[in-house]
């Protein structure tokens, strides 16, 4: 799935270029990247991942402060294992801030943010489908509460689609990889995630 924001449910592709210029395909780019590079494509998470639909995708997110004041942002966030990644909308002035680091570990969360000069850390969980808890500035007294809701309400793919493992290999020394979709991988392969089938047209000659 090719996509400008991020679909719920689906995780980010990256494409990455290495120094021989050979190109890999990776779930996440080094940290510092990710506000610059845009996702090759979308694809469903590993079978075994059963919690990454719940936090991958854009999230709307309201941030109130002890005073009743309100912060209203995006976050476009995808889960890799129980490490969040991600970022923060790039089309406001929140392009400037960093999520540094995030971990999962259902229903619980906790991000670490950097925006400017100021960090700050979130602790919540996720409940009804929503994400919502507690932050604090980590070198002052300002903190209040955060809730979080995703912006698209249903998968953007349809459930009922012939999907196939997309496996990866790495050559480290000729700094390539090698790809394979479907089938039972040789030893050294690691399920990237899932594609879809193309539908299969029948040969001439053969029936509909």
């Amino acid at each position: 799935v090719r996509a400008r924001t991020w679909p719920r449910g689906l995780i980010p592709v990256y494409q990455t270029v290495q120094k021989n210029q050979t190109r890999k395909l990776s779930r996440r780019l080094s940290h510092g990247h990710e506000n610059f590079k845009e996702p090759l494509f979308f694809a469903l998470p590993p079978k075994n991942e059963p919690h990454t639909h719940l936090i991958s995708g854009r999230w709307a997110c309201e941030a109130t402060h002890r005073d009743g004041s309100i912060d209203f942002l995006h976050w476009e966030l995808a889960l890799v294992g129980d490490e969040i990644v991600g970022r923060f909308d790039q089309d406001t002035d929140y392009r400037f801030a960093w999520l540094t680091g995030g971990k999962y570990k259902h229903p619980h969360i906790q991000l670490h943010v950097e925006y400017i000069d100021a960090t700050y850390a979130l602790k919540g969980k996720f409940a009804s489908g929503e994400l919502q808890g507690t932050w604090r500035h980590t070198e002052n007294a300002d903190g209040g509460t955060w809730q979080a809701e995703s912006i698209d309400s249903h998968e953007p793919v349809d459930p009922t689609w012939q999907t196939a493992p997309l496996f990866v290999s790495e050559d480290s020394k000729e700094q390539s990889q090698i790809l394979q979709i479907g089938g039972i991988p040789p030893s050294g392969f690691s399920l990237l995630c899932l594609v879809w089938k193309a539908e299969e047209k029948p040969k001439r000659g053969e029936r509909d």
